[in-house]
């Protein structure tokens, strides 16, 4: 792996393994699931799409689904924050832990190299909590909505290697979809390590560790 002077972490399916988080969302939302069907594609149509900010995101984001629900944008707002969060919340916490070695890895390159993390979901710290892992391990944590665009925008990747103070060419994404962590990284000119099991996440605590 070439020279790195700076990690950023995706968080869902990176660093704990999401199977079956789908089917656990569908249980979650079963009185309600032509909303979480409408959202969820909403957010597929904005992937990479650009809206500089938080609040011009949750409004184009608010203003596609109620358009596809027939309902307002300020009740879609209320769903999010008050329905699908809590209960994303609590499905991480009763049926997810983080990948073995996660946080003796972060605590590793804590002491080596500045890392982040990066979700294209919000409440980063209270995911990271409910997965046992301390939001402290992380110099940054970010996320797409705050941001104004999902993976796999470059933008905000690029913020967090500013505020690193590392040149693009030498941050590594870590995440778990080519897609979009991948992507993203290629357009952002940085190195990419793909977590497509935890045969793939050993070796990385073992590229660490070897160090």
């Amino acid at each position: 792996m070439p020279e790195i002077k700076a990690i950023i972490f995706d968080l869902d399916g990176t660093l704990y393994d999401r199977r079956f988080i789908k089917f656990f969302n569908l249980m979650a939302h079963a009185g309600n699931l032509r909303t979480l069907k409408a959202t969820n594609s909403v957010r597929k149509e904005l992937k990479g799409v650009e809206l500089e900010n938080e609040e011009k995101w949750k409004s184009e984001f608010c203003a596609r689904s109620s358009a596809a629900l027939g309902t307002s944008p300020e009740l879609i707002q209320q769903w999010s924050e008050q329905v699908f969060y809590p209960r994303f919340l609590k499905i991480l916490k009763r049926f997810y832990k983080a990948r073995t070695g996660t946080v003796s890895l972060l605590s590793t390159i804590r002491n080596r190299i500045p890392a982040a993390v990066f979700s294209d979901y919000s409440r980063v710290d209270e995911r990271l909590v409910n997965l046992d892992i301390d939001p402290e391990l992380f110099v940054l944590r970010g996320n797409s909505e705050a941001s104004g665009a999902l993976k796999p925008s470059a933008r905000p990747l690029l913020e967090i290697a500013q505020q690193l103070k590392a040149e693009p060419s030498k941050v590594l994404i870590v995440g778990d979809r080519d897609d979009t962590d991948g992507e993203a990284a290629r357009l952002a000119g940085m190195q990419f390590f793909h977590v497509k099991n935890n045969k793939c996440w050993r070796e990385l605590i073992n590229r660490f560790q070897t160090k």
